[in-house]
């Protein structure tokens, strides 16, 4: 079974903690790094998979 999901967070540095802690959990990253601008300023995403 495969799993989804994405990652986002308004903060870079809690970003790239949560994403690196998923890393080191055995996820996997699909594609790269996006970025939305919303009115609370820019929300960066990072879709990734988990095979179990």
């Amino acid at each position: 079974m495969n799993k989804y999901s994405v990652v986002m967070e308004k903060d870079i540095a809690r970003f790239h903690e949560e994403v690196n802690d998923l890393i080191n959990d055995g996820w996997d990253l699909q594609g790269g790094v996006s970025h939305s601008n919303s009115p609370n300023g820019i929300i960066f995403l990072q879709a990734i998979t988990k095979v179990q």
